[in-house]
């Protein structure tokens, strides 16, 4: 993902959250559509971009899946081998079909925990 895109996702992110506590329906009205909802899970919500084919993650704010997300996403940006890593798994997974975009991020999920695990002792 560009730079540039992921700044305008987490943009769009803390206006869809903001929105979302004041009850404004702010994602909806940009175009994003609802597809999941998680209220169990930090009260987790997945939108689909309106012009592009994103996947815009909304939780609370200050929940602790917020800070591990974005140690996943610097992580990425610090280290090209797992950026590249995680590309092609994605890559090679984005041409199956999906009955359900669960099953998707579960077939990602051992790429994703393997590259947390270093991400996570660097952290330490």
């Amino acid at each position: 993902m560009r730079q540039s895109s992921s700044r305008t996702t987490t943009r769009a992110g803390r206006s869809c959250s903001a929105a979302r506590r004041r009850g404004s329906g702010a994602c909806s009205a940009a175009g994003y559509r609802l597809t999941i909802r998680e209220p169990e899970w930090f009260e987790h919500r997945l939108f689909k971009g309106p012009d592009t084919n994103i996947n815009l993650h909304v939780f609370t704010a200050g929940t602790p899946e917020i800070a591990r997300m974005l140690r996943f996403r610097d992580w990425l940006r610090a280290h090209d081998d797992d950026r590249d890593y995680y590309a092609a798994a994605k890559r090679g997974l984005a041409g199956r079909e999906w009955l359900h975009v669960q099953h998707y991020a579960e077939a990602k999920t051992a790429v994703v925990q393997e590259i947390m695990a270093r991400a996570d002792a660097a952290a330490r």
